[in-house]
């Protein structure tokens, strides 16, 4: 008797295996699939070949519909620049890790929310969330000097090929790939600015009486500062600022307005000064209290930040007082400077709040784009 040829999903493992090695290689029965951890850029684009070559779709996200699905936790490596103020991290580290290994050259990524920290490079910048953010640096998702991707078809590629200022570079290709989640082409590192910790700190905050004082307060320091905003500004609910002090006393009142100021002396002065005159129907918080929420220490657990997000475009201070009052659960505001200002509102439960969705000749053109970059539909 002739004994069967070997089925597609095992020849795809084997493949697998022979070039990624069997240690990082592993069948699944239930759901059946195969996850395979490369631990390069090499790797990345062998095994979407030979996915490509078995006719199989390919997942980084573990999308149910693949049979292949790539676990990047091996792209871990971090490379930072100390002179240029830039640092290249493969996509598999986590957020917290990176922040700590540019914290020992003295550097940071800027301030990043408690949740985000165990989320990996690569998923912040494949799906990013508005509250990864800073006044002052703008959105993580936008500071990426260069990314290297593989994509399908294509192998491995640097967007741009070499970091050049933005008006040199041409079209920003790289934007095809942050906020697709991994269905245009998988990220494998990419190469961020850092920035180091101003000569003079100031953590300061206030408890408004309302949550529309405090709304008008926070409107009115991001349109005051302008272009050179502080590190980080937010809005918190007293519930979730009282947790996160356990046992130091809160004022009463309808929301904490807290601001982390970073730089040279005269600005940090300035911001503050300004935070202070538009808060004088407040009453000013102790530096611990502030620094409880804002730089709370390594490994302090992220349960306390709300889980949904929403991001809303230049709310007026009324705006913002009324999506925050339609939470149904704690809610933090995060200040954030993208394309003059806006505003992201974190909050438990925002479901039932309109969201912007892209023009439609705009989602129309990104998809033809995807079907040019991956006209097999290799990635899901």
């Amino acid at each position: 008797m002739t004994p069967e040829p070997p089925s597609g999903r095992a020849l795809l493992l084997d493949r697998l295996r022979g070039q990624l090695g069997p240690a990082f290689v592993d069948a699944e029965s239930d759901p059946p699939y195969i996850r395979c951890r490369p631990g390069d850029g090499a790797q990345v684009a062998a095994a979407l070949a030979a996915a490509r070559v078995g006719g199989v779709r390919a997942s980084c996200t573990f999308a149910r519909e693949a049979l292949l699905h790539l676990d990047l936790s091996r792209l871990d490596r971090v490379a930072v620049d100390g002179k240029t103020l830039l640092c290249t991290a493969g996509a598999g580290i986590s957020l917290g890790r990176l922040q700590s290994a540019v914290r020992a050259h003295g550097l940071s990524l800027g301030p990043l929310p408690p949740k985000s920290l165990p989320r990996t490079l690569g998923a912040a910048l494949a799906a990013p969330r508005p509250s990864e953010a800073s006044p002052s640096l703008g959105r993580l998702r936008d500071r990426p000097r260069q990314v290297q991707a593989v994509l399908p078809g294509q192998g491995e590629m640097d967007l741009p090929v070499r970091p050049a200022p933005r008006r040199a570079a041409g079209p920003d290709l790289k934007q095809l790939l942050i906020g697709s989640r991994g269905k245009v082409g998988i990220l494998v590192s990419a190469t961020l600015p850092l920035v180091r910790p101003g000569p003079e700190r100031r953590l300061v905050g206030w408890m408004l009486p309302t949550v529309e004082a405090a709304a008008r307060a926070l409107w009115q320091v991001l349109h005051g500062l302008g272009g050179i905003g502080p590190m980080d500004l937010q809005l918190v609910a007293p519930g979730l600022l009282r947790a996160a002090a356990s046992g130091t006393e809160l004022p009463a009142g309808g929301a904490a307005l807290l601001l982390r100021a970073e730089g040279p002396a005269a600005l940090v002065a300035a911001q503050q000064a300004l935070a202070r005159a538009r808060c004088a129907d407040g009453t000013e918080l102790p530096e611990a209290l502030c620094a409880a929420w804002l730089d709370p220490p390594e490994g302090a657990p992220a349960a306390l930040w709300p889980t949904g997000e929403r991001a809303l475009s230049a709310p007026s201070p009324g705006e913002l007082a009324a999506v925050v009052r339609a939470c149904r659960g704690p809610w933090v505001v995060c200040g954030v400077h993208v394309h003059g200002a806006a505003l992201c509102a974190a909050a438990e439960d925002l479901e039932d709040l309109p969201e912007a969705t892209p023009p439609a000749p705009a989602t129309r053109l990104y998809e033809q784009l995807c079907a040019a970059l991956d006209p097999q539909r290799l990635l899901c």
